[in-house]
């Protein structure tokens, strides 16, 4: 008798684990659906304007992403100054994306930010951060922002490890 209850009690906790891990799946998946209903779009737009800034493209295969305050001159201009500032970039990843939550309005204002690192080619300590900026624009989330940082990378003592 003793044998069945316990098997009982442990039946039910087992259910009982199981309805909750389906039910936080769930919710879980929910929430992601709405974080990446622009992402998609936005990493395909992040990745060919990158891409282009980088590599010496033309404008023209990145501008349907872009928002209408950033022009051919001014991009054109930011490679030149990449070229001459940094040099040449590599190994470039997509690392992260963020929503940018206004914390004083206590409300989402739309901006999203993609971040990608690559690495600084000849240059071992250097890594560069590149951040590209979108909001809405005419409904669409379209890159209206865009900088490339390069970092230093401070060598670790011996004795630290």
């Amino acid at each position: 008798m003793m044998k069945k209850k316990l098997i009982l009690i442990i039946s039910s906790c087992l259910f009982g684990l199981i309805t909750l891990m389906a039910l936080l799946a769930i919710s879980a998946s929910c929430f992601a659906a709405g974080a990446s209903k622009n992402f998609a779009a936005e990493e395909k737009a992040a990745d060919a304007f990158t891409a282009a800034l980088l590599n010496n493209g033309a404008f023209a295969t990145a501008q349907a992403g872009v928002a209408s305050n950033i022009n051919e001159k001014g991009f054109v201009e930011a490679q030149k100054q990449i070229k001459e500032k940094i040099g040449r970039i590599s190994d470039v990843n997509f690392v992260l994306y963020q929503k940018n939550y206004d914390v004083e309005k206590a409300q989402y204002g739309g901006a999203e930010e993609l971040v990608y690192v690559g690495k600084v080619v000849g240059k071992p300590d250097q890594v560069v951060r590149i951040n590209v900026v979108f909001a809405p624009e005419n409904g669409k989330q379209k890159i209206v922002n865009f900088f490339v940082n390069v970092l230093t990378l401070q060598k670790q003592d011996n004795a630290k490890k």
